[in-house]
Formats: structure tokens, C-alpha cells, sequence
């Protein structure tokens, strides 16, 4: 139960990681370009095509440890996607509107700080 849990978080982590590269990709896609590493794009960047083994990779556990996992979630379907489901609700909820506001400010700093780095270095 402990490896479900650590593959579910992993996938929280790796959802959030996708999203927070997406928005910021928008808001100053040349300042993604030039830091974030090659490898980032292939983890954070596609959905499909992950394996048993690349899975057991990323979470430094065996194949067969990932695949005990990957059994109990076929034999526990229902009970599995219930809780997907309610962790799908909370995302699509979204955030308080305090911290949609912060987020905001924040883009908008990133945003100043790159429009003072490309002045000055230039």
C-alpha cells in the first residue's frame, strides 16, 4: 500500500510539475527555453508511453514491486478510481482566490525581473 501511495504521489508531483512548466512557458517561454534542462521536457513534458519499468525507475523500486502495485490497482478498480476521482475534483476546484491572487503577483515579478535582466545585459 505504501509503493500506491508513493506512485500516486509521484503522479501528483509530476501533474503539478507539468502545469507549473505549461504556465510559466506562457508567461516567458524564452526564460523556460534557455534553464529548463532536455530532460525535463521528456519527464514533465508527455503523458504517454510510461512503462512498469519507467515507472520502477522513477521511484527507485523494482519492476515487480511496481507491478504488485500496478495488480492491486487493477483488483481494487473501483475502489482506486473513487479516490482518483476525488483528487480529480479538488484540481479542477482549483485554488482559493488568495492564492490565485499570489499567484498572479508572482507571475507579474517574474515577469519584471526578466524584462530587467534582458534590459541590463543588453
Amino acid at each position: 500500500m505504501a509503493s500506491i501511495r508513493r506512485l500516486y504521489y509521484l503522479e501528483c508531483v509530476q501533474e503539478a510539475m507539468h502545469y507549473a512548466l505549461n504556465q510559466l512557458s506562457e508567461a516567458a517561454p524564452q526564460w523556460v527555453q534557455e534553464r529548463a534542462p532536455l530532460e525535463w521536457y521528456e519527464r514533465y513534458g508527455s503523458r504517454a508511453g510510461r512503462t512498469r519499468d519507467w515507472t520502477a525507475a522513477m521511484l527507485n523500486l523494482s519492476s515487480d514491486q511496481v507491478q504488485t502495485a500496478m495488480d492491486y490497482i487493477h483488483d481494487h478498480d473501483t475502489q482506486v478510481n473513487t479516490e482518483y476521482d476525488a483528487i480529480m475534483t479538488r484540481i479542477r476546484k482549483g485554488n482559493p482566490i488568495e492564492v490565485e491572487a499570489q499567484l498572479r503577483a508572482n507571475r507579474e515579478k517574474v515577469k519584471a525581473r526578466l524584462a530587467d535582466q534582458e534590459t541590463t545585459s543588453r
